[in-house]
């Protein structure tokens, strides 16, 4: 691939960011990733995709957060607010952050 055709792609990806109004960050460094983040970003795009969040909510894994101790770490991302940070996370917790950080989010009957 050319150079043109990295920044373009760089370009399209940067635009598909910014459409997302939310970034949910699951840990995935090795102590996060033992304490069950796999699990726990499985149950946060399972249940984003469920609730048709995909457009507003992008859900991806990040690395060491520097807080081993305390995961799996999930960071929650709004553009123009501060970032709320959730320790040990389980997949249960993951409706309760979603409808902690989205407004109006009701849980699926």
């Amino acid at each position: 691939m050319t150079g043109e055709g990295l920044r373009s792609n760089d370009r399209t990806l940067r635009g598909n960011r910014n459409a997302s109004r939310f970034r949910v960050l699951v840990c995935h460094s090795s102590p996060c990733r033992a304490a069950g983040a796999e699990a726990v970003y499985e149950s946060l795009v399972e249940t984003v995709k469920a609730l048709s969040l995909d457009i507003e909510v992008e859900v991806d894994t990040t690395g060491c957060t520097a807080r081993c101790t305390d995961g799996p770490l999930v960071t929650v991302c709004i553009p123009g607010k501060k970032d709320v940070i959730y320790a040990n996370v389980t997949p249960e917790c993951v409706m309760e952050i979603l409808k902690e950080q989205v407004p109006g989010l009701a849980a699926p009957e």
